[in-house]
């Protein structure tokens, strides 16, 4: 996939974005934010798939809901929705693990997961529609959904920040 945008800081862009909307403090910008911690979660997704561009059949290169993204990498790779810390030490002695105290961190990379997907898209795409018709009538369409959704803003955009 040549000239491929850079999904990651398109997604850190996404997640910025959707944090200034959630500190306006204004129910109606919700949508917003959601609208960004989506693509903030369909940015992750296409990134990670980009690791994978060779594996992937062509077919599925229009494919743009995450979740189906997720589930064709997994397939190629169970492990690519598993956290991993990479690190290295010297052996004090040769053929055993060296010991933790000499070890050097080099990082971790946090991925979010199909999981992740599951549980948070679609939940945050109820903020990009207008309150359902029965919604509107309990008159809970717009109180209770504004402090819910500005909750669960909150966390999706905590979990996005520690996937860098």
């Amino acid at each position: 996939m040549a000239n491929a945008p850079n999904f990651r800081y398109a997604a850190r862009e996404s997640l910025a974005r959707a944090k200034t909307e959630l500190g306006a403090d204004d129910p109606h910008r919700l949508r917003y934010a959601a609208l960004e911690l989506r693509d903030a979660m369909e940015a992750l997704t296409y990134d990670r798939a980009l690791a994978f561009k060779d594996d992937i059949p062509p077919e599925e290169y229009k494919t743009w809901q995450p979740r189906k993204v997720m589930a064709v990498l997994l397939e190629i790779d169970p492990s690519i929705g598993m956290t991993s810390t990479i690190a290295f030490g010297l052996e004090e002695e040769y053929g055993k693990p060296a010991p933790r105290e000499n070890m050097k961190l080099l990082g971790t990379d946090v991925v979010f997961t199909l999981a992740d997907l599951k549980a948070h898209y679609d939940a945050i795409g109820s903020y990009l529609h207008m309150p359902s018709l029965e919604q509107v009538q309990s008159g809970s369409g717009e109180a209770t959904g504004a402090l819910w959704g500005r909750h669960l803003s909150r966390r999706e955009s905590s979990e996005l920040s520690s996937v860098e």
